[in-house]
């Protein structure tokens, strides 16, 4: 199927998808960074530590000396690190946008058939994810629109059990 020639209007289209996902990714993040800063904070201990057994500094700092000299030398990576989470976070989003842009094509088509109207296949754009559920999707809407015609003919509620459906194709492979 033919991708839609249209370009993305909005990156933010579905706040349950890419809300939450954008949220749980920048707690992930935070918890990252947190461990990592302790990770490396003990490191510096240890090494500092190390030096004062072999004789390579003079007197012994305490636990809060270490931190403020840690925090001053590993400070330009908390602030990289800092400066990079809106760029991350924005392309995290605009990436969860290839899935929630198809799942609210998907969710207007069907609001749409409830109503009464006569829809055209969903086409997603390229670069869009769920290929495989447009296909089926699209499946359905022929099967649906064929049986609304011949219920108006018939007076017959189309069943979903009348519907033979090809098995998809997976892009998994």
């Amino acid at each position: 199927m033919i991708a839609a020639p249209f370009k993305r209007s909005k990156i933010f289209v579905n706040r349950g998808i890419q809300g939450s996902m954008a949220l749980r990714f920048g707690m992930y993040w935070v918890v990252y960074h947190i461990c990592l800063w302790h990770g490396a904070f003990m490191y510096f201990v240890l090494r500092s530590r190390l030096s004062q057994l072999t004789g390579g500094e003079d007197s012994m700092m305490s636990i809060g000396e270490l931190y403020g000299k840690f925090m001053v030398e590993y400070l330009p990576i908390t602030v990289t690190a800092l400066l990079l989470l809106p760029v991350v976070i924005y392309e995290m989003v605009r990436q969860t946008h290839r899935i929630a842009g198809p799942l609210v094509r998907f969710s207007n088509a069907m609001q749409e058939m409830q109503d009464g109207k006569v829809i055209q296949p969903v086409k997603l754009r390229e670069g869009d994810m769920l290929t495989d559920f447009e296909s089926l999707f699209n499946e359905f809407v022929e099967f649906h629109q064929a049986k609304v015609k011949t219920a108006g003919e018939k007076n017959a509620a189309p069943t979903a059990a009348e519907f033979e459906r090809q098995p998809v194709a997976s892009n998994a492979d």
